[in-house]
């Protein structure tokens, strides 16, 4: 018919979607004294869980995805340290964004630079992009990044730095602090 391979299939995936509003309004038509009315709430109640369990893969799948590019931009297996394991299946990627940073010791204090916080389960990325932003940025996509520091959660502290203007990243081990104004 035309149609690509990819919208066929594609189709049944949606249809799971479909199914829950369908049984919904077929209840809301269904008389209350309906004999079959138990068993239709049943069927409602699986599709409906079916359709979560669908939509979490599909979530979990994206989340992968975003973690295969940050691993990409960073360099893969070339330029991480090898105990990283930036890719291991029970590492999760919970939030990204790129922000202004400066260290918060007194050499730096002012020089904002650009970095990216990739934030997973269990580690803090701390990354900056490279000296090829220009080249990068005429061509449309996002510079290849250096990473600067890997924070591990249970040792940092997210705080104010008092005037309510800035955040402060301290991390005991390495000994860090960064201020995000």
């Amino acid at each position: 018919r035309g149609e690509r391979l990819d919208s066929l299939l594609v189709k049944p995936v949606q249809r799971i979607c479909k199914y829950p509003l369908f049984f919904g309004e077929l209840l809301k038509a269904l008389p209350a004294e309906c004999a079959e009315r138990p068993q239709l709430q049943a069927v409602a109640a699986q599709v409906r869980q079916m359709g979560e369990e669908v939509n979490g893969r599909v979530k979990e799948a994206d989340q992968e995805a975003l973690k295969l590019k940050l691993y990409e931009e960073l360099g893969g297996a070339a330029k991480l340290p090898a105990d990283l394991e930036l890719l291991s299946p029970t590492r999760r990627l919970v939030a990204q964004a790129d922000v202004r940073l400066a260290r918060a010791d007194v050499r730096a204090a002012g020089r904002r630079r650009r970095h990216r916080l990739a934030l997973f389960s269990d580690v803090l990325l701390v990354a900056r992009p490279t000296r090829k932003i220009a080249r990068a940025l005429a061509k449309g996509s996002k510079p290849p990044l250096e990473l600067r520091a890997v924070l591990p959660m249970l040792g940092c502290r997210l705080s104010s730095d008092g005037g309510g203007k800035a955040l402060v990243l301290s991390c005991e081990m390495p000994r860090l602090r960064y201020k995000c104004a």
